[in-house]
């Protein structure tokens, strides 16, 4: 017990709380000036350390004011990103198409990715439908060029009922501003991209490839539905999942399968490491897969929650192939630690809060729950541990991150551990389906387009289904930040409780 809470043992997990603290408190150090000065009191700091060479206590406060100061200047600098924007004035750009054209009331909602030559950011924007026959031609990786006028990002508060705040999601997903587009001020065009960055470039490239492979799908004879489960699983484009549907899934609690997370790419990671079983502890082999693996995080477009996932399979991998122990939760402050460093603003993302205390519920939470007996019989044993694990991983989840869904969008779905027990099934077998279907053998993609159609119809019945009963969701209404702080203060008190309980008196094997 007393070895399990020893914070010696978890040396990144306090460097990361540290750049946490800094990237929070940078938020409020937006004075002129205010990167020279931090990073001056760095040097500082490091020459004090290196001054004392013998003393740890100097040295270990150096080096966690660093990260603070550190997470300071990142928050700062990301700051000042979007000053060459100009804001309420006409302005004619080009940019590219990131997501399909939805119909909305009065306008199709499509993302834009601004490609000028002294900034690229990205842009929600509204184009007029009334008397606008050639929107329904635009595609994704199109073109265009515009004369319209970029609006800033305005702050908003929720809507009563949760505190999710759009204006802020925008912002931290990249978003720098919004415009409204008249149907005569655009045009399609040809875009240079050869000034742009290396990642713009690779965001580009796998914008196009999701849509040759989304089309070469559809081309299959998959649609409807069943086209947007798989589009929002297999590649996280969630433009063609209706309201809906997407509600369904929320009010099942199965909403995460539509967001990329780390359960599809261990999934993905599984099937390769399947693929190469006898040779997975070779160095080569290890590599190959993490390669496939960050392919596949760039073709998805790079969501917090996958950069997450995959960050932690890299270091697990390496600690795999090198024969080494290794502590989970320092693996997952690594990953926060390397997400937050190119990003400092996805510490404000619902996603990356929800990913990451997800997957410290599953390191803390999931062992006290993890102790039942197994049952004689092998097939029930296999069948007993395939339904413990599903029934503790998700026990472990709903328990550490209930309270900041409900926070945030004022629901809690009781039915969740259900619906994942007959839900998860059907959506790994989908997820491999989805892969093969990629083979360009075109009698084996006649069979497996079958097979992906129903295996997704099935999935989208039961989580109808699970959705329409009256246990399924619960409306959390006026939640305050208060309650939430008092409600994980609890949740920790009883998880240490707990740890002392079944260290003292056994009561688990």
């Amino acid at each position: 017990m007393a070895s399990y809470f020893n914070p010696q043992l978890y040396p990144i997990v306090k460097i990361a709380f540290m750049m946490i603290m800094g990237i929070i408190a940078g938020n409020y150090l937006q004075c002129h000036n205010s990167q020279i000065y931090i990073l001056a009191i760095m040097a500082l700091l490091i020459f004090v350390a290196v001054l004392k060479p013998r003393s740890w206590l100097v040295q270990s406060i150096a080096i966690y004011v660093c990260f603070f100061l550190y997470g300071c200047y990142m928050t700062v600098n990301a700051s000042k990103e979007s000053s060459g924007i100009c804001f309420d004035k006409p302005t004619l750009f080009k940019a590219v198409v990131l997501t399909t054209p939805i119909m909305g009331k009065r306008t199709f909602q499509t993302d834009l990715l601004v490609v000028d030559s002294n900034n690229t950011y990205k842009v929600k924007s509204n184009i007029m439908a009334v008397g606008n026959g050639k929107i329904s031609e635009l595609k994704i990786g199109d073109g265009i060029e515009v004369w319209s006028v970029p609006r800033s990002i305005d702050d908003n508060v929720g809507d009563g009922v949760s505190k999710f705040n759009y204006q802020t999601w925008l912002r931290t997903n990249g978003y720098k501003a919004r415009t409204f587009i008249a149907n005569d001020c655009w045009r399609r065009c040809m875009i240079d991209v050869s000034h742009v960055s290396i990642l713009d470039k690779l965001r580009l490239f796998s914008v196009r490839l999701r849509r040759t492979i989304l089309d070469n799908i559809r081309c299959l004879g998959l649609t409807g539905s069943e086209l947007s489960i798989v589009s929002a699983m297999a590649f996280g484009d969630k433009s063609y999942v209706d309201r809906d549907l997407r509600d369904d899934y929320s009010n099942s609690g199965m909403s995460h399968l539509l967001a990329l997370s780390g359960l599809h790419l261990s999934i993905i990671y599984g099937m390769l490491l399947f693929l190469v079983y006898p040779f997975r502890r070779k160095i080569l082999t290890q590599a190959s897969v993490i390669i496939a693996i960050w392919v596949y995080v760039i073709l998805v477009g790079m969501p917090y929650s996958v950069v997450r996932a995959a960050t932690m399979l890299t270091f697990c991998s390496l600690a795999f192939v090198l024969s080494r122990n290794h502590l989970s939760v320092n693996i997952l402050a690594l990953a926060a630690i390397v997400i937050l460093s190119f990003s400092p603003h996805a510490l404000n993302d619902v996603g990356f809060q929800l990913s990451f205390l997800a997957m410290l519920s599953i390191y803390v939470i999931m062992p006290l729950i993890h102790g039942m007996k197994y049952l004689s019989g092998n097939i029930l044993n296999l069948l007993w541990r395939w339904l413990k694990g599903t029934v503790c991983v998700t026990l472990s989840v709903m328990i550490g991150t209930s309270p900041l869904v409900a926070y945030y969008f004022g629901i809690f779905s009781p039915i969740s551990p259900i619906a994942n027990i007959l839900v998860l099934p059907i959506a790994t077998i989908l997820l491999y389906m989805v892969m093969i279907l990629l083979i360009p053998i075109p009698m084996l993609q006649s069979v497996v387009v079958k097979v992906v159609a129903i295996l997704a119809k099935t999935q989208n019945d039961i989580v109808e289904f699970l959705s329409s009963l009256s246990i399924s969701h619960v409306k959390v209404i006026d939640m305050g930040i208060i309650t939430l702080f008092a409600m994980y203060v609890l949740i920790i008190s009883l998880v240490v409780i707990a740890y002392i309980v079944r260290r003292r008196y056994s009561l688990y094997r």
